[in-house]
């Protein structure tokens, strides 16, 4: 469906991507998590169509409070305030 919807060719399938950034801040670490389809394209670049799903959202939050963090909330476009998912 990925395909059809964003113009994708048959020859090299979309992908998920899990991405993680890492990077130091005192007194331990910032963790930044993507998850994206990867569709190629006829031509060019591929494009990264994002998507945010509760689901893994809880499930990488879980990951991160038992490995000692602590999840911050997500921006919600045109809410005040949005709360971590659990």
């Amino acid at each position: 469906m990925a395909i059809m919807a964003y113009e994708g060719i048959l020859d090299d399938l979309p992908r998920l991507v899990l991405q993680f950034h890492v990077e130091p801040d005192e007194p331990g670490y910032l963790v930044q998590f993507d998850s994206y389809l990867n569709v190629p394209q006829k031509t060019g670049a591929p494009l990264r169509v994002f998507y945010r799903n509760p689901t893994v959202t809880q499930t990488v939050n879980k990951i991160m409070r038992v490995a000692g963090g602590v999840p911050e909330p997500i921006p919600v476009p045109g809410a005040e305030t949005a709360a971590p998912s659990e």
